[in-house]
């Protein structure tokens, strides 16, 4: 298991602990402890696919599924606009149906690249939403503690390296350059968003001072 690998897991690990705690003192962040478990026993999944039967693939697929909802509820339960809510409701069902149709066009073992292209395209236009709503808070409050906050900025980052990543990664194939670069920026991507999520559930469990409308159903 390569170094780069281990710390991402340890990561997740810290994250949905943390997350645990955090649900202690309030739910707000609870789609986010979601992300944490089901990433890390996704990519636990696709090590131990790729280790013993040479391919990983469907797991894209999978998690893809299971992002995508995920990350629209987070976005969904903490915009007041209902016209944000709306847009939310419809990115994510449109998400949701090209990756179905990418999986059920190229099937399981092909990697869903466009679909991961769209999926964040999405979550760029969700996080957009929301980082604006955030931004007109008043003065007085410290944004960069609100954990909302933190896991936005962390969303908007994500999405921008990854769609950055898929970008060069189709262009280093075609040309026959060598990935490694491009692997470690990936990994690197992984640590800075995975740490502000980490860094958000901390916050979270030491205050509460979040005045947004969230309910958790």
């Amino acid at each position: 298991m390569n170094p780069y690998f281990k710390a991402h897991q340890i990561l997740l690990l810290c994250g949905f602990l943390a997350g645990l705690l955090a649900l202690k003192k309030s739910r707000i962040l609870l789609p986010v402890t979601i992300i944490f478990i089901v990433t890390a026993v996704s990519e636990l999944t696709g090590f131990f696919t790729t280790k013993y039967y040479r391919n990983n693939l469907p797991e894209f697929h999978v998690l893809n599924f299971l992002l995508i909802p995920l990350t629209a509820w987070f976005f969904y339960i903490h915009l007041e606009s209902p016209v944000f809510k709306k847009w939310v409701r419809w990115l994510a069902a449109a998400a949701m149906a090209f990756a179905v149709f990418n999986t059920i066009l190229n099937g399981f073992k092909s990697f869903p690249e466009n679909a991961l292209k769209v999926s964040s395209c999405a979550v760029l236009v969700m996080a957009t939403f929301l980082f604006i709503e955030l931004m007109d808070r008043p003065a007085k409050e410290n944004i960069f503690k609100n954990p909302v906050f933190i896991v936005t900025l962390a969303m908007i980052w994500v999405n921008l390296t990854s769609f950055v990543f898929w970008l060069l990664f189709s262009y280093f194939a075609d040309h026959h350059i060598p990935g490694k670069p491009l692997t470690l920026l990936h990994y690197v991507s992984n640590y800075v968003y995975y740490g502000l999520m980490l860094i958000a559930q901390i916050f979270t469990y030491t205050s509460i001072k979040y005045h947004g409308k969230a309910t958790i159903a």
